[in-house]
């Protein structure tokens, strides 16, 4: 009896030990993106699809056929080629054919639908537009009308069906007082609030910055009494700007009306690093009759050499971040560098050039630009561009109608004109979408659902809101 009881206790042991070992591979072959083909009796790979659009309950369909549910929703593929079309009663279809490794997860999140009918009014004429310049929260704009005086726009978007205009003056606190006039938008700080603005007098240059809310005007150059050029603001808000004093780097104060010590010499370019307070940029050192152009981070007092190169070709640089990881982009040639981390390799002595992405752009790099989100790095020469994803590690090749460097409609989707026309084009230059009749600058209201662009009319030039929601 004893024996018996011992051999069933066995038996149970085994076959606990085995379901427990059976399961562990099971859970393991699923995670891996394994799955059992009933059908073919086969076992394969997949991947997994995550779909949604703007807006979102689209009907997708994964290589002609439908899934039960709409957007936003998901499914395991095979691996491989695959074509996905979203649609929507009222929009236009999407369609992409995308390629996903075992196991692998891709996101086609990022589907913007257009009517079918995009309906555009107008909503105030100018006689004349020079730049428009929407806010980041995109509730605000200014329309600068006349470069010579400096007359301009406030244009309050907060319910872009109930848009209100006010006349700002620009021009109404400046130095110099002869020569050919002429003023330019810089940018907004991120709060929205502060207004930053170039005024050029024949040979003399100056800067401004609109207070929107208290509508008054400072001048920076006056009040700190120095020649101040490429000014940017900081992410603290518009009293903390950064500025180059002939080559040196400095932080300006305006709440205490101070301007700091050099931060750095010998700067040509630079770029700040969103909150971080880190600065990367590019100065040209001396020695003897050789010239180099060395990139460096200031990081809180700090500055870390990242790289160096001959003065032969001319050198861009970018410095974004993305899923909390910071990124360095080197344009130089017919090549764009993009370096993962660049002041934590160089700190831990780690290979500088290891797990590098390097992006080519044949016919040399005019320009290089960083998407909103930090995802994807392009860059080109003439209309043709290059784009590099940080993410997925892929790059595409593509042209667009408009030379020069691109303007981003969201974190996706790029703005160019051909014809006249306005048209929408994702990074990788695929689903072209032609909006409305009109030019740059143009830019999505706050809720995403008009267009506010520009056209051109006889005597003048037209504000305009197309609809890209349709009512319910």
């Amino acid at each position: 009896m004893q024996r018996k009881q011992v051999a069933i206790r066995f038996f149970t042991y085994g076959v606990m030990a085995i379901a427990t070992v059976v399961g562990v591979i099971v859970c393991i072959g699923w995670a891996m993106g394994y799955r059992f083909d009933l059908m073919s009796g086969q076992l394969s790979q997949v991947a997994l699809l995550q779909f949604n659009t703007f807006p979102t309950g689209a009907v997708v369909d994964i290589n002609g056929a439908s899934l039960s549910t709409r957007t936003p929703t998901r499914s395991n593929i095979k691996t491989g080629q695959t074509k996905v079309s979203m649609s929507l009663t009222g929009y236009r279809g999407w369609s992409k054919t995308v390629s996903a490794l075992p196991s692998s997860v891709r996101w086609l999140d990022y589907a913007r639908l257009v009517p079918q009918n995009v309906k555009t009014e107008s909503v105030k004429t100018f006689t004349n537009v020079v730049d428009m310049l929407p806010t980041p929260d995109r509730k605000w704009a200014v329309v600068l009308t006349n470069e010579s005086t400096g007359d301009a726009t406030l244009v309050d978007l907060a319910d872009p069906k109930q848009i209100k205009f006010s006349t700002i003056e620009l021009s109404n606190l400046h130095l110099a007082t002869d020569g050919e006039s002429k003023f330019k938008i810089v940018e907004w700080d991120k709060d929205s609030r502060y207004l930053l603005v170039k005024h050029q007098l024949g040979d003399r240059t100056e800067y401004l910055e609109y207070d929107r809310q208290d509508k008054i005007t400072r001048n920076l150059s006056s009040d700190f009494g120095l020649e101040l050029t490429e000014l940017h603001f900081s992410n603290a808000g518009g009293d903390v700007i950064y500025t180059l004093t002939g080559t040196d780097l400095r932080k300006i104060n305006y709440a205490d009306k101070s301007i700091s010590a050099p931060l750095a010499t010998g700067v040509t370019s630079y770029v700040l690093l969103g909150d971080s307070g880190r600065i990367v940029y590019l100065s040209k050192k001396m020695d003897g009759s050789k010239t180099s152009q060395v990139i460096s981070i200031y990081d809180d007092g700090k500055i870390t050499k990242l790289r160096t190169y001959d003065d032969a070709k001319t050198t861009l640089i970018g410095f974004f971040r993305n899923n909390d990881i910071d990124y360095l982009a080197v344009g130089r040639g017919e090549m764009v560098s993009v370096y993962p981390a660049p002041l934590k390799r160089q700190r831990q002595s780690h290979d500088f050039n290891k797990s590098v992405a390097y992006l080519s752009s044949p016919g040399g790099i005019d320009w290089m630009k960083v998407n909103p989100t930090g995802r994807f790095v392009l860059a080109g020469k003439g209309n043709k561009v290059v784009c590099y994803d940080v993410e997925t590690t892929e790059n595409y090749s593509f042209e667009l109608a408009r030379r020069g460097e691109p303007v981003w409609l969201d974190g996706y989707h790029l703005l160019d004109v051909k014809n006249g026309v306005l048209n929408m084009v994702e990074f990788d230059g695929q689903n072209i979408q032609h909006l409305v009749s009109g030019r740059l600058p143009a830019f999505l209201s706050a809720n995403e659902k008009y267009l506010l662009s520009l056209d051109s009319i006889s005597g003048g030039a037209v504000l305009q809101r197309s609809q890209m929601v349709i009512d319910q």
